[in-house]
């Protein structure tokens, strides 16, 4: 039987704990990856009791899923960390967003399962908000193919390309 473990998270602002922010994050992020990878439930487990502090987005065929959590460590610009959970012939894995850390993340919000042919694709909505005004807008593929996550999918068809990624900027200032 799978059970929610008690986090605390703290509204706080006091130095001290925007200090230890950076520490709380990698701690988090080791627990989920560890904690979703050791643990085949969780691909399909709701988490009721975490939804107010990570966002959950699971795609309809129940193989794909990410994790999402806003790390507290930016202003009004937000930094997002996300965990990708999928499964292949009955087992499952997890593995941490590649995103470079000098960027501050995406929060995912839908995934629309996408079949090509005999392949299954992931296209996922994301926003990143760079500050209370501006957010840019996203939709990325993915796909697992031979066991293995695939978030460099391209399937985007543009001016320039077949692409990965297709994206709009909505600036509220202007």
């Amino acid at each position: 039987e799978l059970s929610e473990q008690r986090i605390k998270w703290s509204d706080s602002h006091d130095d001290k704990a925007y200090d230890s922010l950076v520490y709380y994050n990698q701690e988090l992020e080791k627990f989920i990856l560890d904690f979703t990878s050791n643990n085949s439930k969780t691909l399909q487990y709701p988490f009721k009791n975490i939804r107010d502090n990570i966002d959950i987005v699971t795609s309809k065929d129940g193989l794909f899923r990410i994790y999402t959590w806003n790390t507290l460590e930016g202003g009004t610009m937000q930094f997002f960390q996300n965990v990708y959970q999928y499964s292949h012939n009955g087992k499952v894995y997890a593995q941490l967003d590649r995103t470079p850390k000098n960027n501050d993340g995406y929060d995912y919000y839908d995934i629309n399962d996408v079949r090509v042919g005999d392949k299954y694709y992931y296209m996922t909505s994301r926003v990143s908000r760079g500050s209370s005004a501006l957010f840019y807008y996203q939709a990325k593929i993915f796909s697992i193919e031979n066991g293995k996550l695939n978030p460099d999918e391209k399937l985007i068809k543009t001016k320039t390309g077949i692409n990965n990624t297709l994206g709009y900027e909505v600036d509220l200032s202007s």
